[in-house]
């Protein structure tokens, strides 16, 4: 269970870099054609705005993955729970019902004991 754990954090952990690490360059790219063309269409859109902008979406996303990871493991960690009491129960039923039969066999053989005892 741990390790499924501490795999889907790690899967989590690296999505969330290269997302950021893809931000970075869509940033950097942004910054390069800013820098090239100071005149223009790049001129209605402020870098410091749009580098917020995309950090604000990249931290959305982070928590959205941090969230979906959470709700998998608790939703891991509780069927888990779930299938260790459903065995457990079963263990439980299977031994009553062996001592049941078992205390049934007994009670039929002594019933057996007594009738061939006293018969002629």
């Amino acid at each position: 269970m741990l390790e499924y754990q501490e795999q889907t954090v790690q899967t989590v952990r690296d999505i969330a870099s290269d997302f950021i690490e893809a931000e970075k360059q869509v940033i950097g790219s942004f910054q390069s054609q800013i820098d090239r063309n100071n005149i223009g269409v790049w001129d209605l859109y402020n870098p410091q705005r749009i580098a917020e902008n995309h950090a604000v979406m990249v931290n959305n996303f982070t928590s959205y993955l941090l969230n979906t990871s959470n709700l998998i493991n608790n939703a891991l960690a509780l069927n888990m729970r779930v299938y260790n009491t459903a065995l457990e129960q079963t263990h439980g039923n299977l031994k009553a019902c062996a001592k049941a039969n078992t205390n049934f066999i007994q009670s039929v053989n002594s019933q057996n004991k007594e009738v061939n005892t006293t018969s002629p």
